[in-house]
């Protein structure tokens, strides 16, 4: 297995890679124009994941609409699920500035007059929720290009970034194969695809995406040993390419269901 030890691939299949099958809760839009953005959000899907004006504290993300500065109420609500440690999101229909509790890349500005921006709305969704917006997006179709797109994204700058740390080549291949097969089963959740009945051998199920990580993984070593250079950009290059490569192949067949 190039090297690999058996044990490092059992712990691999064993360890937590299996994405959030269910939502923790709706996306709960509030403020003026709750229940507009909302059915928008919803639009082709299930529509008791997206809740005007819903309760907050059983929300998955909250989005907040604002005509400018919070009032005390949202204020409060955004307080309480940054503690909470519930994503929240602003779309911010008056002027444009830092929203309190809210990250600035999770501010989206909606000029008046000009509707709500849906795919910037659901690409700061999937940038807030993470690995946990993949159940929502499988329900959600207006959210799945953009949850499935950061999913992939995200994998390819944290395997590029591993794989350029000064550590040898055996010590880069297992926490890799482990961003690659998360990142295979995250995308094939964001599809909807059903989790398969697979037969498991001494606590190990048999699926498929850690042979295929490492079938890439063993490929991917063998072409940076073949470069002429072999630094961290070369391997970081070589890293965030193959993980693209597979989130466009998890992409494309939903649930690895390779064969025809």
């Amino acid at each position: 297995m190039g090297g690999v030890p058996v044990g490092a691939l059992v712990r691999l299949a064993r360890e937590d890679t299996a994405p959030h099958v269910s939502p923790s809760g709706p996306v709960v839009v509030i403020g003026p124009l709750a229940a507009q953005l909302a059915r928008a959000l919803a639009a082709g899907g299930d529509a008791s994941l997206v809740v005007a004006d819903g309760d907050p504290a059983r929300a998955s993300v909250v989005v907040c609409v604002l005509a400018g500065e919070p009032s005390a109420a949202q204020l409060a609500t955004l307080r309480a699920a940054t503690r909470r440690l519930t994503p929240v999101v602003a779309v911010q229909t008056g002027h444009a500035g830092d929203v309190p509790y809210v990250l600035a890349t999770d501010v989206v500005d909606c000029p008046p007059g000009r509707g709500f921006p849906i795919d910037e709305i659901a690409a700061a969704i999937a940038r807030a929720g993470g690995r946990a917006a993949a159940p929502l997006a499988a329900r959600l179709p207006v959210l799945a290009p953009a949850v499935t797109r950061h999913l992939i994204e995200r994998a390819a700058v944290v395997a590029a970034a591993l794989a350029a740390a000064p550590w040898g080549a055996r010590a880069h291949l297992m926490p890799l194969l482990f961003i690659q097969t998360r990142l295979l089963r995250d995308v094939s959740a964001a599809a909807g695809a059903a989790d398969p009945d697979l037969p498991v051998l001494a606590g190990v199920s048999a699926r498929p995406e850690p042979v295929i990580t490492l079938t890439v993984g063993l490929a991917a070593r063998s072409l940076v040993r073949a470069l002429p250079y072999r630094g961290a950009p070369a391997r970081a290059l070589v890293a965030a390419g193959a993980t693209l490569a597979l989130g466009a192949l998890a992409a494309s067949r939903p649930g690895l269901r390779i064969s025809s």
